[in-house]
């Protein structure tokens, strides 16, 4: 499911608009960005929890030749 359809489903749901119901989850997804530029976790009880964290760089390889990449 893409936006697109979360929307579109969303509106005929709620019976709402669907340029209302699009305003609604892309803020909520701003939201949600925001937070996480924060650094902050977001927890959505029944459905996932994200949160931002730091990795070392590490080398990479191309699957088709086996050449390696470093980052």
């Amino acid at each position: 499911m893409n936006k697109a359809e979360l929307t579109k489903a969303l509106a005929e749901k709620f019976e709402l608009s669907i340029s209302k119901t699009s305003e609604i989850v892309s803020c909520t997804l701003e939201l949600i960005t925001k937070a996480l530029e924060k650094s902050e976790m977001i927890q959505l009880i029944g459905f996932g929890s994200f949160s931002v964290k730091k990795r070392k760089a590490r080398n990479g390889r191309n699957p088709k030749t086996g050449d390696k990449n470093t980052c």
